[in-house]
């Protein structure tokens, strides 16, 4: 039998896969006595409650929810985990962007995969687990830029002023529920996070409370660096899995 691993889910997971997948892995996790559970939870740690998780399944963000709810099971079942809280990864390849009044003002939390990489090799090789009955949550995030910093740096690394549309707090809320519609993907759960930036509920989510601030040993990177060296060196995205036949 397994006695101490360090285990690792899958970086890509589909959230209809979830559901069987965090239930698979998690019990496996508990049967062969795992030491530190890391699951791929990397995102956004804003839902404190199954009603909020409702509110993102209603706006087209189940994969989030999901993540919520692994983290839950993972908790019922005992299991020795470690649940990683990232910022939203760095992408300047899109000279453009819609944003409210609020989100120039509000910092929002930002993460290279680099960083995210790094930062999770190092917890990995932590020998500071939880307890073998207790979970944890750690914040890795690399960069906290308000909105108009982050505007400000993507004019530095472009060369050109991205083209910003302002979006008003009325019509963002239409989109959130479905009133306007978009052709863009995720149209509602994007004015969702808009509205949620702006109330300064994500940075908030990922820093406070309990939970510990993860800092990735070497230098630190400005953000203007780091997107200089995205764009130069793009990360190569990932590959969803092969449905079976």
């Amino acid at each position: 039998m397994v006695k101490s691993v360090n285990l690792f889910s899958k970086p890509w997971q589909l959230w209809k896969q979830m559901s069987v997948s965090k239930s698979t892995i998690a019990r496996a996790s508990k049967k062969a006595n795992v030491k530190n559970y890391i699951p791929s939870y990397h995102t956004s740690h804003i839902i404190g409650s199954d009603a909020e998780a409702a509110e993102y399944d209603a706006v087209g963000g189940g994969h989030i929810a999901e993540k919520y709810r692994m983290e839950k099971e993972i908790e019922k079942l005992g299991v020795p985990a470690t649940f990683v809280c990232t910022g939203l990864f760095i992408d300047i390849a899109r000279n453009a962007g819609e944003l409210t009044e609020r989100n120039l003002k509000v910092p929002y939390p930002l993460s290279s995969f680099q960083y995210i990489a790094q930062g999770l090799a190092e917890i990995a090789a932590s020998q500071d687990f939880p307890s073998p009955t207790q979970s944890r949550t750690l914040s890795l995030i690399e960069f906290s830029p308000t909105g108009q910093e982050i505007v400000s740096a993507v004019e530095q690394v472009n060369g050109s002023s991205p083209e910003l549309t302002i979006v008003s707090e009325e019509d963002n809320a239409n989109r959130k529920s479905g009133k306007v519609t978009s052709p863009m993907p995720f149209y509602r759960l994007v004015a969702f996070m808009r509205e949620k930036w702006g109330n300064g509920e994500v940075l908030g989510a990922e820093l406070g409370g309990d939970i510990a601030e993860w800092k990735v040993s070497g230098k630190a990177r400005s953000l203007v660096d780091r997107a200089k060296e995205l764009k130069d060196n793009p990360p190569s995205p990932p590959v969803p899995p092969k449905a079976k036949s």
